[in-house]
């Protein structure tokens, strides 16, 4: 089965994220790229606080880029990361000092029902913004342009989304911001084992198709699907 997680929404404004995450402000240019999203998709621009600035709002391009890269294309297949075997992949190799979070308040999912697929979309009660998981890094083009970018973990599927796929993001609870933000004091390698345990109450409802599409962005993509 394909990996996810491969769409989210963070329906936040700047200001509503700094104050949703006790954040003491954000970067002013990169947090310009950061609208309210309904479909944000891989290559785009993503909300992330990193270990680096814990208390800055930064928009980083969703898929990762290792420094080592040659061209930014790679990025493109470093949207994800299983958190069990995170810590053995080279492209991988900065986590255990690049840390981030990524700020979001909802996914989607999509389970084949006969000869279509249907999306579904995931969130917390009353919509509540969550972090998931993430990795960062820092590529330096050969044209002089830096590219920061992340990586989301995922794990084996729990509670509503195990019904749907058979992995999803790591969401981290927030007493646990803190300590992934802190590289040092707890390994990469030991992660899987700490979250293992963890069942988000996630709630999966059907949305409109109008979500397929990747440039498809707004409240329209939350509908629900035209009766059968």
């Amino acid at each position: 089965m394909r990996c996810m997680c491969g769409r989210f929404t963070s329906r936040l404004t700047p200001a509503e994220l700094i104050e949703a995450f006790g954040l003491a402000g954000a970067d002013a240019e990169l947090a310009s790229a950061l609208p309210p999203r309904f479909n944000i998709a891989p290559r785009q621009p993503v909300p992330v606080v990193t270990n680096r600035a814990p208390k800055l709002l930064q928009a980083f391009r969703w898929g990762l880029v290792p420094w080592w890269a040659k061209e930014l294309s790679i990025g493109d297949r470093l949207i994800n990361a299983r958190i069990e075997s995170v810590g053995s992949r080279r492209a991988f190799a900065s986590g255990e000092r690049h840390r981030c979070l990524v700020l979001a308040d909802g996914f989607y999912e999509w389970k084949r029902e006969g000869p279509r697929k249907q999306a579904f979309f995931l969130e917390l009660q009353g919509g509540a913004p969550f972090a998931f998981a993430g990795l960062w890094d820092r590529w330096h083009a050969p044209s002089g342009e830096t590219v920061h970018s992340c990586v989301l973990l995922t794990q084996p599927s729990v509670g509503e989304v195990a019904a749907l796929h058979n992995r999803m993001p790591v969401v981290l609870p927030k007493r646990r911001y803190e300590e992934w933000l802190s590289p040092d004091s707890i390994p990469l390698s030991s992660w899987e084992h700490r979250l293992g345990s963890l069942t988000p109450p996630f709630h999966a409802r059907p949305v409109s198709g109008y979500v397929n599409i990747a440039a498809h962005e707004g409240p329209e993509c939350l509908l629900p699907p035209p009766p059968a």
